[in-house]
Order: C-alpha cells, then structure tokens, then sequence
C-alpha cells in the first residue's frame, strides 16, 4: 500500500514539475511562476513529512483550472489587442 502512495506523489510532483515548464515558458512569466509552483510543491512536502491531511487532488485540480484560466485570459488579451490596433490603424 505505501508503494502505491510513494508512487502516486512521484506522479504528482511530475505533473506539477509539467505544469511548471508549461506555464513558464507559454505565459512568458518566468520567475515569477516558478516560485509559485515552488511555494505550493513545497508546502505539500512539508504537510506530508509532518503526517499532515493533504488533498493533493484538490490542489492540482485548482492549479489546472487557474493555468486553464490564465491561459484563456492571455488569449483574450491577445485578441483585443489586434482589435484595438487594428481599430486604431
């Protein structure tokens, strides 16, 4: 049973590691979302060494969502954008 755990947060902290890359190198926010994902990655190792209720599927759900989120609001932007310079032109 301990392996399948073991396993399963390997395979959470490679997804996390993912959405990392992704979001730093598609969002252009560099830094800043590295230590984003390094405060959350690092608040979930300490709550598991101290034996602490982690719902790490929660987490990762909300962290989806928000990339999703930012992702369709930097689209957005980008449209308006071409809007208004085209408006302008």
């Amino acid at each position: 049973m301990s392996y399948i755990i073991r396993f399963v947060v390997i395979v959470l902290l490679v997804i996390f590691g993912i959405m990392i890359f992704f979001n730093s190198s598609v969002f252009g926010q560099g830094l800043k979302s590295k230590e984003y994902y390094s405060a959350i990655i690092g608040s979930q190792i300490q709550m598991r060494l101290h034996n602490e209720n982690v719902d790490t599927k929660q987490v990762l759900t909300n962290e989806v969502i928000n990339t999703l989120f930012s992702f369709i609001r930097f689209k957005v932007d980008e449209k308006q954008k071409e809007i208004l310079v085209r408006d302008y032109e």
